[in-house]
């Protein structure tokens, strides 16, 4: 009887001070918060630079007086899960403050003592996307941190709370500010369905860029089509950043030689980025514009520069896939090995069964709300196999280049305009390969000579250093691609080589070396090459060398004093390269493997037929 009536007694007590504090919401409690909220998200807009913070300050104290007024409610002897739960949603937006206003310790200090406060309550419907929000707002402090697996651990339980809340309780939680709202301002169950599939969407955005920094790339990419997936169904996405995310993701399935999934995001992103192009006015930059006007106006034109530049790198890698896929084709054929015949024969069946499940996951991954077949239909999403086929998808890839030079020029963004031309060379390039007309071969490489050297020239090696060696050793390259094709056509002639096409070749040779050695002087320390390079530059360090001494070997002389001579310089490069191998043991295994052999050679033989050159008759 006694127990009962204690019992009575408190739910009386419990009873009444809820009824003090709902009283305190309504009179003044629901207007601070929303003031606190006008300040933090809408005056802080237009704080002056010199006091960035102001408003949010103001915010904080207002935030913090709720908090304090909350807790002289509270009865240690009677406890009260409203209460429990309003002063950790108050942590929570003191904590978010915290954060915003740059002091992330103490910011932390308030967001953990909601978690910690709420885990009993995680799945309660008043404050389950309080705590998912909770768990995402540190997911992202410790990304930023740089610790991505503390990251991850913050996120991945954010997302089994979303799974268990949506399997065991169904509906959605209210909104996190809903708990400071009058009865007649609540939200509809559609608003908090939308506000909590919104909150998870970002889980799974989190979720992507940290198992992408982790390395955990599949993992990645797969939470970035389900965020991507969502936004397209609840339709609640900024189509700039959806476009751009998208096309960033299919940059993913290039490295895993899946186009046709590849292709699809392309196409979904460019679909998606019309739509904006065709509503948006184009604006004109001013110098009068601030940074932050500027990066507005510039935001479209920027955007749609980096979507062409995805498009450029599938061109561009389709191409190099197509070209290796051709040289193991001949290789195999010349090979005539019958037992390896055998054995793809007998792995046919198993192979058939993992392309079908392999092709019935991929089309599990598409956008099938989206149109996007003329897109599609632009590029092929299998490797191509004869020049036209080639020639066809160097245009496109040429296209999207030159559309993303449209934005990224010279004079301003020196270091993506320097990329995007590399790239164009890269397609020459490749495109070279599928040309059985050496003639054209040669104009081709002599294209990415001229675009190569073009920019060179407007380049200060003291500001651009790695960029210019870049630069310099791939003209040095192509010009070396050209000695071989013009040694190749003067003896697929079977002609006496003519004054003209020796001097042709000798000048070829002549640029080819002055480029390599230009690289190795950018190299020098006080005037002279370092006895050991660094880790980045040793391999072309050696390699460059060793293109030297074969370029020297291929000049044409008349008198046998210029040809001894070259040989002698050859002979010096390849004896240095094996001296240098031979002292530098820590060397990784296969940084220079093949050339040295071919130096330790060339060392060795040159000497003899240096001397069988001054032997034989003139």
């Amino acid at each position: 009887m006694a127990e009962d009536l204690k019992l009575d007694a408190v739910e009386i007590s419990i009873g009444e001070r809820l009824e003090e504090i709902n009283q305190w919401l309504r009179n003044e409690g629901y207007e601070k918060y929303k003031e606190a909220r006008r300040l933090s998200e809408e005056e802080a807009r237009e704080d002056p630079e010199t006091d960035p913070f102001n408003s949010k300050y103001t915010a904080r104290n207002i935030l913090s007086e709720l908090k304090a007024k909350l807790a002289s409610f509270q009865e240690d002897d009677i406890p009260s899960e409203k209460l429990t739960i309003l002063m950790s949603a108050l942590d929570y937006q003191i904590g978010q403050n915290y954060i915003e206003t740059e002091e992330l310790s103490t910011g932390e200090e308030h967001i953990e003592r909601c978690i910690k406060t709420l885990k009993e309550y995680r799945l309660d419907r008043r404050c389950c996307s309080l705590y998912l929000h909770a768990l995402n707002e540190l997911g992202i402090l410790w990304s930023k941190r740089g610790d991505c697996e503390k990251a991850l651990d913050f996120l991945e339980d954010a997302e089994r709370l979303y799974h268990a809340f949506t399997e065991e309780q169904g509906g959605a939680p209210n909104d996190v500010h809903e708990l400071f709202f009058p009865d007649e301002n609540l939200k509809s169950d559609l608003e908090r369905q939308s506000d909590f599939n919104a909150t998870f969407t970002h889980t799974l955005y989190y979720l992507a860029q940290v198992n992408a920094a982790l390395g955990n790339s599949e993992k990645g990419a797969m939470y970035c089509h389900t965020t991507l997936l969502r936004q397209l169904e609840t339709e609640q996405y900024d189509p700039v950043d959806w476009a751009l995310n998208c096309a960033t993701l299919s940059q993913y399935y290039i490295t895993q030689g899946n186009y046709m999934l590849s292709r699809h995001c392309l196409a979904c992103a460019s679909y998606v980025f019309s739509g904006v192009e065709e509503s948006s006015p184009q604006e004109t930059v001013s110098e009068d514009d601030s940074q932050e006007e500027r990066e507005r106006k510039e935001r479209i034109p920027q955007r749609k520069a980096d979507i062409s530049r995805c498009w450029s790198k599938y061109c561009l890698d389709l191409l190099k896939s197509s070209r290796d896929k051709c040289v193991e084709e001949i290789s195999v054929n010349e090979a005539h090995e019958e037992g390896s015949t055998h054995q793809e024969t007998s792995q046919g069946d198993t192979r058939n069964q993992e392309e079908i499940e392999e092709g019935d996951r991929k089309e599990s991954l598409r956008f099938d709300t989206l149109e996007v077949t003329s897109f599609e239909e632009l590029v092929p999403d299998q490797p191509v196999k004869t020049y036209d086929e080639a020639r066809k998808l160097f245009l496109e890839g040429q296209k999207w280049l030159n559309n993303a030079k449209e934005f990224y020029v010279l004079d301003g963004h020196v270091t993506n305009y320097v990329e995007i031309l590399q790239d164009m060379s890269q397609l020459f390039k490749l495109l070279a390969f599928f040309d059985a007309d050496f003639e054209r071969r040669c104009k081709m490489h002599k294209r990415r000579i001229d675009m190569l050297s073009e920019v060179l020239v407007e380049l200060n090696p003291q500001h651009y250093l790695l960029v210019c060696r870049q630069l310099m050793y791939e003209i040095a390259e192509t010009y070396s691609e050209m000695v071989d094709l013009k040694l190749a056509i003067a003896e697929e002639s079977g002609e006496p080589r003519h004054a003209h096409a020796v001097k042709k070749i000798n000048t070829l040779i002549k640029q080819s070396v002055k480029f390599f050695q230009s690289y190795l002087d950018s190299l020098k320390r006080n005037g002279e090459l370092p006895e050991t390079f660094d880790e980045d530059s040793v391999r072309p360090a050696l390699v460059a060398h060793f293109y030297i001494a074969r370029l020297h070997s291929k000049l044409i002389c008349a008198a046998k004093r210029d040809k001894v001579e070259n040989l002698k310089k050859s002979f010096d490069i390849y004896r240095y390269l094996v001296k240098y191998c031979d002292s530098h043991s820590d060397l990784p295994e296969g940084v220079f493997k093949d050339e040295l052999d071919v130096s330790r050679e060339m060392a060795q033989l040159l000497p003899l037929k240096m001397d069988k050159v001054m032997m034989s008759e003139s």
